[in-house]
């Protein structure tokens, strides 16, 4: 079997931003769930941000999305203090928020996004 789907990522200070192409199986989101981790490690951040792009092809099967739930877990559980998706439609948009439930924020622009988290962060920053 041959792995479907790709991800390329880069990093603006402590935030992630993940660009995911195409469909997905189970050993292209295993394979690439595996890249991010090592890079979330190898930065050794205390707390970071990530968003996620999705193309417009961008979907995976119901065993697929485990472990894209699990991803997003483990984020969670190493550091990870805000977490977006950008969508392309809202086929998209109904599978993240069956997965993810309230976990996670909705958008259509990567301006968008970048805004939210940013009032997010001066909002933490304030209560602080």
């Amino acid at each position: 079997m041959n792995r479907h789907g790709k991800v390329t990522f880069i990093w603006e200070n402590d935030l992630f931003i993940s660009t995911v192409e195409g469909p997905f199986n189970e050993l292209g989101l295993a394979y690439h769930s595996s890249e991010i981790k090592k890079s979330v490690i190898s930065k050794g951040f205390k707390q970071w941000r990530r968003i996620e792009v999705w193309d417009e092809e961008s979907i995976a099967s119901p065993d697929t999305l485990v472990i894209g739930k699990e991803l997003y877990e483990w984020c969670k559980n190493h550091g990870c203090i805000l977490e977006a998706v950008v969508l392309s439609n809202s086929i998209q948009e109904h599978i993240v928020k069956g997965i993810f439930k309230s976990n996670i924020e909705v958008f259509y622009s990567l301006t968008e996004a970048k805004q939210w988290m940013l009032l997010e962060v001066e909002k933490s920053l304030e209560l602080n």
